[in-house]
């Protein structure tokens, strides 16, 4: 990893974060961790790779409660907080984007749809204070749910991203202009469905990021 990817990685988020984890069984959880792991970073051989947990980023920016302090509490903080009583959980995949930021160097789209009403339920807890009027405008307005795929701070020029997209399309995730389509190769797979919901301290270093609680929804 270069210097400057290298201040990047060392650069920590304000807060806490909540992730939406695949589960562990499905196949977006295999897709997505080999490309993390393994056939991203085989496009990028000089830098070093940054691995984490396939996820979608609910809300960041979190402040626990000053008694959170330990597993157990913040485990039943995770497990007290207010949800939808009908969760709709389909992730389903529609672009492959280049951005500019550590974060979201390389990542895939997330289509909102319903998903809305899950980001602005976890939202107005986590961060609003219990306000859905500004956790719904913030889902609707700012939120832009991704998968990232890999963590640097490199230029991604538009060749090496024809390259990723023909790695991510070959490890059975297909992009086309008006929908993605995640598939295990053999059926239809095209999404993935439910999950967890972790509980992850990205105010602290990256190498240091640990899910500290989960809730299976």
């Amino acid at each position: 990893m270069n210097n400057t990817a290298q201040n990047a990685a060392d650069i920590p988020m304000p807060g806490c974060s909540l992730w939406l984890l695949p589960p562990s069984d499905s196949p977006a959880q295999s897709i997505l961790s080999d490309l993390i792991t393994t056939k991203i970073p085989s496009c990028f051989p000089k830098l070093q790779n940054v691995v984490f947990e396939p996820h979608m980023t609910l809300t960041s920016g979190i402040t626990l409660p000053p008694d959170i302090t330990g597993k157990k509490q913040a485990q039943r903080w995770l497990d007290d907080l207010p949800l939808p009583k009908e969760v709709v959980l389909d992730v389903r995949l529609e672009s492959l984007d280049v951005g500019a930021q550590y974060f979201k160097k390389v990542t895939l789209g997330v289509k909102k749809g319903p998903l809305v009403t899950l980001g602005a339920h976890v939202r107005s807890a986590a961060v609003e204070s219990g306000s859905m009027t500004a956790a719904t405008r913030w889902a609707k307005e700012t939120w832009a749910p991704h998968v990232s795929l890999m963590y640097a701070d490199i230029e991604v020029t538009a060749e090496k991203r024809q390259e990723i997209l023909r790695v991510v399309t070959a490890a059975g995730i297909r992009i086309v202009e008006d929908n993605g389509l995640l598939e295990d190769g053999r059926g239809h797979y095209r999404e993935w469905n439910g999950g967890r919901i972790a509980l992850v301290e990205t105010w602290k270093e990256l190498r240091d990021w640990e899910v500290v609680a989960s809730r299976v929804i």
